[in-house]
C-alpha cells in the first residue's frame, strides 16, 4: 500500500538560497561543443521501429500528443484517429532514435512566435519547430543520453547520463558543459574537503532537473541533489534522502518534489519529507490533483489510490498533462485521457526494435528479435508468428525454396523450428541436436538442413538428425555461422576457427594456420573457390582457393561483424557491423586485384549497430538494434570512406 502526505504550506525556495549563499565558487564553464548540422537522408524508403515501449509523452496545446521511446518520436493527432501521423528517428535528424525526454517551450525568432519541442535522445538532443502546420528538425546537439531538460534564464539545460549538465543556447544551439565542485557551505581556499571516490563521476550521471524561483536543482543516479550557482554544480546538502536513483524532480504547488526508485519526497530544507512509497517515475498535475506514475502500481493520486483503474498502466514510465489531455507512456503503448475515459493509441510497429535476423520468405519480410520471437510484415503491419511455441530469443533465420519443403527455419535459444503453412515443428536435444541453443542454420541444396548449436552441428533430413564430427572425434564446440559452397562442401564457423566439412572429413583454418585474423567466426559466404569469413573482432578475411588446392588468405578488416552479418549482392559484399553497414566491390576470384576499400553507408539504419540485411521487393532491408529500414537496392545512398 502507498502511504502519502502532502504539506499544505510548502517552504519557499528562498530559504534554500539563503542557506547556500556562503558557497565559494571558483571554476566556470568548460568545453564548448558546436551544434551538429541536421541533414535528412533520401535513401530510406520504409522505416519500421518499436513504438510500444515509451519513455515519455507530452500533450500539446492544439490537442496533439508527442510520444517518445525506443523506436523514435511519434506524433498523434486524436482529431485524425488514435494513431501515429508522423515519426522521427535518427534518419530524420534526431541524434539518436531512442527518445528519453520531451520538453515544449515557446520561442521567438525574427519577431515571430512559434512552438518549439526539445527531444532528448540516447545520442543528444534535437530542436523541432512548428511552422506552417509542420514540425521540422531545426538543429541538434550530440551528447550522452539526455534524461531531463528545463528552460531557464534564456537557455536550455540538459541533464545527461555521462556528460553532466549542459547549457544550450536556444538561438545558436551551442552547448557548454558545467563544471562540478565539491565545496560545501562555509568552505574556503584553505579548508576544502576532498571529494570522496567517484563523486565527480556521479555528478556526470544526471537523471532529473527542475527550477524553483532562481534555484536550479539536479538529481543524480546515486540519489544525490546538486544545485547550480555562478556557473558551477555544487552538492545540495539534505538529510533523509535515500541514496537511490532519482527519476523526476518537479516544482509546483506542493513544493519541490523528488521522485525516486524508493518513493516520493518533498524538499524541506535541510531535510526531506517522505510522502509516498513506490518506484515513482514521473509526476504531473491534472484536474487540480497531483498524479504519480509508479512503475508496477500504475497511475496513482496523492493518497496512493489508483487514478486509472487500467491494469496496462502498471508498466507506466512517464506521464504529462496539458489542458484537458492527460497522457501516460508505458512499456506497452500510449494511453490518453480526455474527459473521464481512457483510450489506448494504436501505435503499430515492431514488437521489439532489437532485431537479430532477417529473411525474405513466402513473398514477405520476416524478422527475428532478441526477446519477442518471430514476426512478419503483412499489409504494412507486423504480426507475431508462433505464439508461445517458438522461443522468444531468435538467433538466425533460413528460408527453404518451395522445392525443398518451403519451410522457414528458425534457430532459437531453445531449439530449431520449421515454420510451414500447415504447422510448426521443433527439434531439440531430445531429438538428437547437440544442444538446445541453436546459433545458426543453413538450408542445403539437396534439401537437408544443418543447425549449428552451442555444442556442435548436426544435419537434419526429414526426421533423422546426424551430429557432425562425433564419429571422427572432432570437437567443434559452438557453431556461429554456416555456409554451403557450390561444390557441396560445408563451412562451419566456430569459436575455435573455421572448418571445411568435405565428404566426412574436416579441415581447420585458424589464426595459427595463418588464415584468420580472429578465431571467433561469426558470418560466412561461400562461393566457387572463395569464402568470405566474418569475425567478431577483426573484420573479414577472404579465402581464395589456389591451383594446387591450398587456400590463400587476405585480411580485409571492416570492424566487428555481427552474426550472419555478411551478404554478397549486386557485385558488392555487405557487412553488418557494430559500426554500421559497410560494403566493398567484389572482384572475380580468378582476377588478382588489390582489395577494394570499404565504404560506410550512412542513413540506412536507425542506429549505429547493424545486425542483418536481406533483399526483397526491390529493396535492401537493413536491421539493427533500433528497427528495420528499407532502402532502394542496390545500395545507392550517401556513403563515405571510413
Amino acid at each position: 500500500m502507498v502511504a502519502t502526505r502532502l504539506a499544505a504550506d510548502p517552504r519557499d525556495a528562498r530559504l534554500l538560497l539563503a542557506a547556500l549563499a556562503g558557497l565559494m565558487l571558483c571554476i566556470g564553464y568548460t568545453t564548448t561543443v558546436a551544434a551538429t548540422p541536421v541533414k535528412a537522408t533520401p535513401g530510406a524508403v520504409e522505416v519500421h521501429t518499436e513504438l510500444a515501449n515509451l519513455h515519455a509523452c507530452l500533450p500539446m496545446a492544439d490537442g496533439t500528443v508527442f510520444a517518445g521511446g525506443a523506436g523514435g518520436l511519434a506524433l498523434v493527432d486524436p482529431g485524425k484517429g488514435l494513431r501515429s501521423v508522423a515519426l522521427w528517428t535518427a534518419l530524420d535528424g534526431l541524434p539518436g532514435t531512442r527518445v528519453l525526454s520531451l520538453l515544449a517551450t515557446p520561442s521567438t525568432t525574427a519577431g515571430r512566435h512559434h512552438d518549439t519541442l526539445w527531444v532528448g535522445t540516447d545520442k543528444g538532443l534535437a530542436r523541432l519547430v512548428l511552422r506552417g502546420g509542420q514540425w521540422r528538425v531545426r538543429g541538434s546537439v550530440k551528447s550522452r543520453p539526455v534524461r531531463a531538460m528545463v528552460s531557464h534564464g534564456g537557455a536550455l539545460w540538459a541533464a545527461t547520463w555521462g556528460d553532466g549538465l549542459l547549457r544550450i543556447d536556444e538561438r545558436t544551439m551551442r552547448s557548454r558543459s558545467i563544471a562540478y565542485s565539491h565545496r560545501e557551505p562555509g568552505c574556503n581556499h584553505a579548508r576544502v574537503r576532498q571529494p570522496r571516490s567517484g563523486a565527480v563521476a556521479e555528478a556526470r550521471n544526471l537523471t532529473a532537473i527542475a527550477v524553483r524561483g532562481e534555484l536550479m536543482v539536479v538529481g543524480t543516479a546515486e540519489g544525490r541533489l546538486l544545485r547550480l550557482g555562478r556557473g558551477l554544480l555544487m552538492p545540495l546538502p539534505v538529510k533523509g534522502l535515500p541514496k537511490r536513483l532519482i527519476w523526476h524532480l518537479r516544482d509546483g504547488e506542493e513544493g519541490m518534489l523528488v521522485g525516486t526508485v524508493d518513493g516520493l519526497y518533498r524538499l524541506d530544507f535541510p531535510r526531506v519529507e517522505r510522502l509516498a512509497d513506490g518506484d515513482i517515475r514521473a509526476l504531473t498535475r491534472h484536474d487540480d490533483r497531483l498524479l504519480l506514475a509508479a512503475r508496477g502500481l500504475g497511475l496513482l493520486d496523492s493518497k496512493g489510490r489508483s487514478a486509472s483503474g487500467i491494469q496496462a498502466l502498471r508498466t507506466i514510465q512517464g506521464v504529462a498533462s496539458n489542458g484537458a489531455t492527460l497522457c501516460a507512456a508505458t512499456a506497452h503503448g500510449l494511453w490518453l485521457r480526455r474527459g473521464k475515459s481512457w483510450q489506448r493509441v494504436g501505435l503499430h510497429g515492431l514488437p521489439e526494435g532489437d532485431i537479430s535476423a532477417l529473411s525474405w520468405h513466402d513473398g514477405g519480410l520476416w524478422a527475428g528479435t532478441y526477446h519477442r520471437g518471430l514476426t512478419r510484415l503483412v499489409d504494412r503491419r507486423w504480426q507475431s508468428v508462433g505464439g508461445g511455441f517458438i522461443d522468444r530469443r531468435v538467433n538466425a533465420l533460413a528460408s527453404a525454396p518451395d522445392k525443398t519443403g518451403g519451410a522457414l527455419w528458425v534457430a532459437t535459444a531453445r531449439g530449431l523450428f520449421a515454420v510451414k503453412s500447415d504447422g510448426t515443428r521443433r527439434w531439440r536435444r531430445d531429438d538428437g541436436l547437440p544442444h538446445d541453443d541453436v546459433h545458426s542454420v543453413v538450408v542445403l541444396r539437396d534439401g537437408g538442413v544443418v543447425a549449428g548449436t552451442a555444442a556442435g552441428a548436426a544435419k537434419i533430413r526429414s526426421r533423422h538428425v546426424q551430429p557432425l564430427g562425433v564419429k571422427q572425434g572432432l570437437l567443434i564446440r559452438a557453431v556461429w555461422a554456416l555456409a554451403e559452397d557450390p561444390d557441396g562442401d560445408l563451412w562451419l564457423g566456430s569459436s575455435w576457427g573455421l572448418y571445411r566439412w568435405q565428404k566426412g572429413k574436416a579441415t581447420r583454418f585458424s589464426m595459427a594456420t595463418g588464415h584468420l585474423s580472429d578465431d571467433w567466426v561469426t558470418a560466412l559466404v561461400a562461393e566457387a573457390g572463395r569464402v568470405w569469413v566474418g569475425t567478431y573482432r577483426h573484420g573479414v578475411d577472404r579465402l581464395d582457393r589456389q591451383a594446387d588446392g591450398t587456400w590463400k588468405a587476405t585480411p580485409l578488416g571492416g570492424g566487428w561483424i555481427n552474426l550472419s552479418g555478411l551478404r554478397v549482392q549486386d557485385g558488392r559484399l555487405l557487412a553488418a557491423t557494430m559500426d554500421g553497414l559497410r560494403s566493398r566491390t567484389v572482384t572475380p576470384s580468378a582476377i588478382a586485384a588489390p582489395p577494394a576499400p570499404w565504404r560506410v553507408h550512412n542513413g540506412v539504419a536507425t542506429g549505429r549497430d547493424v545486425t542483418a540485411t536481406i533483399a526483397g521487393a526491390g529493396h535492401l532491408w537493413v536491421a539493427g538494434r533500433r528497427g528495420i529500414v528499407g532502402v532502394r537496392a542496390p545500395v545507392s545512398v550517401a556513403s563515405s570512406a571510413p
